[in-house]
């Protein structure tokens, strides 16, 4: 409780009560005094490191002028039991700039990084935060760095970012999904204002009035042309001084300006003699086109279903159950080199939109399908995943990672085929923990940092659209840099 957690202490695995203070390595229980724990997270899904985040006053000072100083330290409890604890530091023009620590960047007025803590996963002064992060919304993530990549490389997803659509008639043009907090879970609109700063060229965003919503919410809207040309922004949190944000800039927002790019997606549902159509159920185009549109505005791509040609149909035969004993199944184990998969790709189909989705009834060897060169570009195939346990959910959602690999992300190095290649066809992660549930809206704070009820208990939380792992609760979140990759193949759909 509270209570105990202001006291120093903490429950032991056998009930009692024990001082966190001796939890600590030996050399820390020399060096700090006060250990107060005051946040514990679970374990990490994927390392299954149990963390608290806790105050301590750390000795420390010049030769001879020795004090103690209030720290911020994070305790990892790794799985062979033993404690590792890091201290959170900033640089003097870091603290120059405004203090704060954890996640969030201090930057000069020339929007340069002057400093960071060393530890991302403490507690937190000023940050962004999403309503939801499937919206358009990527934040910096622990250990997210590709080798030879410095740590703050902005194109590795290392800071904060949104995005805005540049166009004259779309909704996706007003971003109302991130706000403002500061660690004591409140917005300070009277104290804090934002301001568009331009990146590589002229000013393209605007917040109106540079004000903060009363729930710390930005207001960002991008400019009214209908230039198909990628452009990127900046917002800076400065303290309000005379009515306006002035001053040390205390916390920065990327922003991705994207076209809005709109392609006429054909939908079609194939069949053979020993393979029938796929459901009833999984032929509604409408729900498959707004669940792109929803994954996809993050991109900016919007889709709409391509209209027929007179006389023709969407129930298409192709013979593609082949072999000696057909299954009424579609094989594509071995990829875009099996039979049966050749059989799709080469059949001369009607297929006049740029970019085309075929369901069939079942697949095997995988749940949906997208060629890669020298194949045709021009088709994705999913298949209803009945008898594999997956929903209709899931199935949309599967319809939206083909439809990824068609506009080619993930852009990181992610699975390897059966050749030992390398694809950059998958997002091996990492990806965003602990504040987000499955559907992307954000953790409570209550809630946060404990397993959630039974009714809101997040599924698969670190798997990301584009995860190589199966669709089953998948997160429709994409990186930042995923958002320009596909804003930039898509123009090659577009009519």
């Amino acid at each position: 409780t509270p209570d105990k957690g202001s006291l120093g202490f903490l429950w032991s695995p056998t009930g009692g009560m024990q001082t966190f203070h001796d939890l600590l390595p030996g050399k820390f229980r020399k060096e700090v005094r006060s250990a107060i724990p005051y946040l514990i997270s679970n374990a990490d899904p994927v390392t299954q490191e149990i963390e608290i985040d806790f105050e301590a006053e750390h000795w420390e000072g010049e030769p001879g002028s020795e004090s103690w100083v209030s720290r911020t330290f994070v305790m990892r409890k790794m799985p062979s039991g033993e404690n590792v604890v890091e201290m959170e530091e900033l640089t003097a023009e870091a603290k120059a700039a405004g203090g704060f620590i954890g996640r969030s960047t201090a930057r000069n007025e020339a929007g340069t990084k002057v400093g960071v803590g060393n530890s991302v996963q403490l507690k937190h002064q000023i940050e962004f935060q999403a309503e939801n992060i499937n919206l358009g919304f990527d934040l910096p993530i622990e250990g997210d760095q590709q080798p030879g990549e410095p740590a703050d490389n902005s194109e590795n997803g290392r800071d904060w970012w949104t995005r805005v659509a540049r166009t004259t008639g779309s909704p996706l043009r007003t971003n109302t999904n991130v706000k403002v907090v500061f660690n004591d879970g409140k917005a300070k609109p009277t104290e804090y204002g934002a301001v568009a700063v331009p990146i590589g060229g002229p000013n393209l965003i605007t917040v109106p009035g540079g004000a903060l919503g009363a729930d710390g919410k930005l207001t960002i809207t991008g400019p009214a042309d209908m230039s198909l040309a990628q452009a990127k922004a900046r917002i800076q949190i400065k303290p309000i001084k005379n009515g306006q944000p002035s001053g040390n800039v205390v916390c920065a927002l990327d922003v991705d300006v994207l076209p809005v790019r709109k392609i006429q997606l054909g939908i079609w549902f194939l069949y053979d003699d020993t393979a029938p159509l796929i459901p009833p159920a999984y032929r509604n185009t409408t729900t498959i086109i707004n669940k792109l549109n929803e994954v996809f505005a993050k991109a900016c791509v919007q889709f709409e279903l391509a209209p027929l040609p007179a006389g023709q149909t969407r129930e298409l035969k192709v013979n593609f159950d082949l072999g000696t004993s057909p299954d009424g199944k579609l094989d594509t184990f071995l990829g875009q080199t099996n039979p049966e998969a050749k059989a799709v790709l080469r059949a001369n189909l009607p297929l006049t939109p740029k970019l085309n989705l075929l369901l069939v009834n079942s697949m095997k060897g995988d749940l949906g399908f997208t060629p890669r060169d020298p194949a045709p570009r021009d088709r994705s195939v999913v298949g209803s995943g009945e008898g594999t346990g997956y929903n209709f959910d899931d199935f949309l959602l599967t319809c939206a990672h083909e439809i990824g690999h068609a506009l080619e992300i993930s852009t990181r190095n992610g699975d390897r085929n059966h050749t030992g290649e390398v694809w950059k066809t998958h997002d091996a992660g990492r990806f965003p923990m602990h504040r987000y549930y499955a559907n992307g809206s954000l953790v409570p704070l209550d809630k946060r940092y404990r397993v959630p009820p039974a009714d809101d208990t997040p599924k698969r939380l670190l798997y990301g659209l584009m995860a190589t792992e199966t669709p089953s609760g998948q997160w429709q979140w994409i990186r930042n840099e995923d958002w320009r990759k596909a804003n930039d193949v898509a123009k090659d759909f577009v009519p």
